[in-house]
């Protein structure tokens, strides 16, 4: 399967999941959206479909029966947001509506200086870049 493929497929995938939401996940979107928060749900990154990402930068992970017995494959894919410059909150199902969700929510103050936003675009490229290439590159074996 090409890369190509492979991206519509997850793209399918995430939205399928978006339509099919678990309670804990129904129950996180609603404080989300009370909040008032910049997030995005079901979203496809590289080879992982994260459950929410707030403001681009934080990534929240509802952890429910799906994920018993998944722990390695948790752990990748918490090390790969890392890598793209994402911090991972893991929430058991159980504690959503207990959650403090505010200090992930809020919004970070505007920024003007020229040369932060300038340095802020050259970190965004360079994380896109990266996640490019380790995507591309564990499809390189598919390909003959």
């Amino acid at each position: 399967m090409r890369y190509e493929e492979f991206a519509k497929v997850l793209e399918n995938r995430a939205s399928n999941m978006a339509r099919n939401l678990t309670k804990s996940e129904e129950t996180l979107k609603r404080r989300l959206d009370d909040l008032g928060a910049d997030y995005k749900m079901h979203f496809p990154l590289g080879i992982y479909i994260l459950d929410f990402v707030v403001r681009g930068r934080v990534v929240l992970e509802v952890d429910g029966a799906s994920h018993i017995g998944r722990e390695e494959y948790d752990a990748k894919r918490d090390k790969f947001c890392r890598e793209m410059g994402l911090k991972v909150v893991r929430i058991p199902a159980s504690k959503v509506n207990k959650f403090w969700l505010k200090s992930y929510v809020k919004k970070p103050k505007e920024v003007t200086d020229e040369r932060v936003l300038k340095h802020r675009e050259k970190l965004a490229a360079k994380r896109v870049k990266r996640a490019s290439k380790i995507v591309k590159n564990s499809f390189d074996w598919v390909e003959s």
